[in-house]
């Protein structure tokens, strides 16, 4: 009776420790996802911008890549996403 009182009680807590770490695992997870699209938002935000305030285009592209340390295709991609022709 005692082993199985015992094996129980180790199910228990084995199960609430996971589901701890589940749930710490998930809150880091979530934030790095978040910081991802806030800095994705940030770029296309400061794309428009920057061409609304009549910069050329190879000009908004470096101020990208300088304030995002950005690779030149990384930009690229960018400039192809968000600037309006």
């Amino acid at each position: 009776m005692a082993f199985k009182l015992q094996k129980a009680e180790g199910f228990s807590a084995g199960k609430a420790e996971g589901k701890a770490e589940g749930r710490a695992e998930g809150r880091v997870e979530g934030k790095a996802e978040g910081k991802a699209e806030e800095r994705e938002n940030g770029i296309k935000i400061l794309i428009t911008t920057l061409q609304a305030a009549n910069f050329t285009k190879g000009m908004t592209k470096n101020v990208v890549i300088e304030k995002y340390q950005l690779t030149e295709d990384e930009a690229d991609k960018y400039m192809q996403l968000c600037w309006n022709e």
